[in-house]
């Protein structure tokens, strides 16, 4: 049971958790909507083939595409509030 739930907070809370703020902080330190999410599909493609098997790889995906929409999300708060291009 323990390592069950030690797997669903990883799934469910950490990684999205992780892979939103890394969006946010790719965009804030790059300026490119792109470098972010790749970053988050690097790692977890890393981790698919090292610590979990493949069909983790959904996931992985699942992770870069919530990555990509927080890195979208941020580049349009900021450029809709501090009009940076």
């Amino acid at each position: 049971m323990n390592d069950y739930f030690n797997m669903f907070t990883l799934l469910f809370i950490i990684y999205p958790i992780g892979s939103l703020v890394l969006g946010v902080i790719g965009y804030l330190i790059f300026k490119r909507f792109y470098i972010g999410p790749l970053f988050v599909l690097l790692l977890f493609l890393i981790l698919t083939y090292t610590v979990y098997n493949e069909s983790f790889l959904i996931w992985a995906i699942f992770y870069a595409l919530l990555a990509f929409i927080s890195s979208l999300f941020t580049r349009g708060l900021t450029r809709l509030f501090f009009r940076l291009d």
